[in-house]
């Protein structure tokens, strides 16, 4: 390759070999860059040509292309407007690593930049953060000393053309300013339909524009339910007037927390648990709502909900139990100590019995009826029918292997009633 002619005929293909076309290229990491003429390393054509497969190139390869672009362009306003305006780049990455820091406070850059990113199938909020604080990373998350943003105008202009992308990317002290957000909200968020369309699609976890709504909107039914899978991450002021509106029109409304619990972000129900008015909580489908979410969701349930939830109703609980066995663990005392309630838990998971109360697992009559139909379940009796030999004969009858529950004086002894048993068909380490 002598010529540049050649080089940009076979970045061409070098290029699209590495963008995944079915070229066949075994130079993958444009190692050939390093060997050519110095006028053709640092041609700016060449460099341009490079700049939609830079991350393709190997090491010693991209410190000698950086080393030219710091050197010759990185304070070249044309060549990286240029380079965005390149059929070769895809997202503005380029021009935050490369680009010199007083280049991106250029207005016609910075909207070059996210003109890219926001057409691109590459597209990321994460480009237009980095912009919009300098693309320095570091600068902008933690002390924003230098950023492009320090001109309000031109984040207004930014905002209105871009404005479900980097809203949720302004600075702080913008989004402190009442004057800048109602300007804005008024602007780009007039309509219940607009509300919903940057809430599903955009997480600005804030939610600060929604103090700057018209009343009307703010205790809209479906823009609070839209919400709803983001409460925790509302501000603090934007919270506090959420759950007044919720508290004041919807607390008592079994229908509105039935449609946050099946909202499509939502993925727990502890928005429902802290708002909804304890009539709500009683009701039976709203609990199973509850319940099926975390299942679904989540691939386990926090059974720790159903101490949010009132428990009167026998018959309720009963059909929790019924569909989720492993809730019995936290009911309320009162069904661990009822006879109907426990044998219907155990009838789904016979390891329930452990958590039955203490007068049930020491009631003979009623634990001989699993022990007998199934010995391992002695490891649940109580220690007074564990050293019963009556009761453990019954638990060894069916399950010799039971014998390492009962008590200690039973087995471990060698005059023990149980200990050839035990020796032969026990645990030595129980």
């Amino acid at each position: 390759m002598k010529t540049k002619k050649d080089i940009l005929e076979y970045i061409s293909v070098w290029g699209g070999r590495r963008s995944g076309n079915n070229i066949h290229n075994t130079d993958k990491d444009a190692g050939w860059y390093c060997s050519v003429d110095k006028p053709l390393q640092e041609d700016r054509e060449i460099l341009l040509a490079l700049s939609g497969y830079w991350e393709y190139l190997d090491n010693d390869a991209m410190l000698l292309y950086s080393s030219i672009i710091k050197n010759k362009y990185s304070k070249d306003l044309d060549f990286f407007r240029d380079a965005l305006n390149s059929k070769y780049l895809t997202d503005s990455n380029y021009v935050l690593l490369f680009a010199d820091q007083e280049l991106l406070k250029n207005e016609s850059l910075l909207f070059a930049a996210l003109d890219l990113d926001s057409q691109s199938e590459f597209s990321h909020k994460d480009y237009l953060s980095l912009f919009l604080g300098g693309g320095n990373y570091e600068l902008h998350h933690k002390t924003k000393l230098w950023c492009p943003q320090a001109n309000k105008e031109l984040i207004k202009r930014v905002v209105a053309t871009y404005y479900p992308l980097v809203f949720g990317e302004v600075i702080e002290e913008f989004k402190d300013d009442k004057e800048f957000v109602s300007e804005v909200v008024k602007a780009n968020l007039k309509t219940k339909k607009e509300i919903l369309e940057y809430t599903g699609q955009f997480r600005d976890e804030s939610a600060i524009w929604y103090c700057f709504l018209d009343k009307k909107l703010q205790e809209d039914r479906d823009i609070l339910v839209a919400l709803s899978p983001y409460w925790t991450e509302l501000d603090d002021d934007v919270y506090e007037l959420y759950k007044s509106i919720i508290k004041n029109k919807y607390s008592k409304d079994l229908d509105f927390f039935l449609d946050t619990l099946n909202h499509e972000a939502v993925i727990d129900c502890m928005f429902t648990l802290i708002h909804a008015d304890e009539e709500v909580l009683k009701n039976e489908s709203l609990l199973f709502a509850a319940l099926d979410l975390w299942q679904d969701h989540l691939y386990f349930i926090d059974f720790n909900i159903l101490a949010s939830f009132p428990q009167e109703d026998i018959e309720i609980m009963k059909r929790v139990i019924a569909k989720y066995p492993e809730a019995f663990e936290y009911v309320i005392d009162k069904y661990k100590d009822d006879k109907e309630f426990v044998k219907l838990a155990v009838e789904h998971d016979r390891n329930n019995l452990a958590f039955a109360s203490d007068r049930l697992i020491d009631d003979k009559e009623f634990m001989s009826e699993y022990v007998k139909a199934d010995g391992s379940l002695l490891a649940f009796a109580s220690k007074r029918l564990r050293a019963d030999s009556g009761f453990v004969s019954q638990a060894t009858s069916n399950k010799l292997s039971a014998v390492s529950f009962a008590a200690k004086e039973l087995i471990k002894e060698p005059d023990g009633e149980f200990f050839d048993l035990w020796w032969h068909y026990g645990q030595p380490d129980s």
